[in-house]
């Protein structure tokens, strides 16, 4: 595994700041990243510039929950210091690395990565949380794998253990929004137990 690849996995989970180009700062948890510098956090919170300066992070910030930041936008990155990551509790089971599919690809926690070798072939980011105040609801927000590792049923082990790992946060129920063009996805989801609901225009 190339240096690059260690220190990207020495990153997942850790609380990053991300200072955007029209001065907002973004403070949430890592989950990954793309070849276009494209950042997904969870659990993230907004602070609002003012007056030409950032509020400190012990004012009121907006609460964003699941995001992904246009790497175009951002200005800085760091690693955030004044949060506490080992105290970061998304409702879940956030056990030790597991396998995903043969001995070379792994997976971790419930927005993972599949890895073969030093190369990220898969990701899967989702999160739970309390659905009009009533039920806990999983959500599926994405799911990608490479072209050229597609029909390995690494998508649909990222699926079943994201699942796995809601169930073990008692999860009342999992959901998800894909293209109704979207065939392979659909069919993917239909074969994992999942019904269509309704349609959104």
């Amino acid at each position: 595994m190339s240096l690059g690849a260690v220190k990207l996995r020495s990153w997942l989970n850790k609380s990053f700041r991300i200072e955007m180009t029209d001065g907002r700062i973004l403070i949430g948890i890592f989950v990954c990243t793309d070849r276009d510098a494209n950042v997904i956090l969870a659990s993230c919170s907004e602070y609002l510039p003012s007056d030409g300066k950032v509020k400190s992070v012990n004012e009121e910030p907006r609460m964003l929950g699941l995001v992904m930041i246009p790497g175009k936008h951002i200005v800085s990155v760091h690693i955030d210091a004044s949060i506490d990551a080992n105290k970061y509790d998304p409702g879940l089971n956030t056990s030790s690395n597991k396998k995903v599919n043969a001995d070379n690809v792994m997976c971790n926690s419930i927005s993972s990565t599949a890895m073969c070798e030093d190369e990220c072939v898969g990701a899967i980011v989702c999160k739970l949380d309390l659905h009009r105040k009533v039920i806990k609801r999983g959500y599926i927000a994405m799911l990608a794998v490479d072209q050229k590792y597609r029909k390995l049923r690494i998508g649909s082990t990222l699926v079943q253990m994201a699942i796995n790992e809601m169930l073990l946060g008692d999860a009342d129920e999992v959901v998800l929004e894909t293209e109704v063009t979207n065939k392979p996805a659909l069919q993917l989801y239909e074969k994992l137990g999942f019904v269509r609901d309704k349609r959104l225009f």
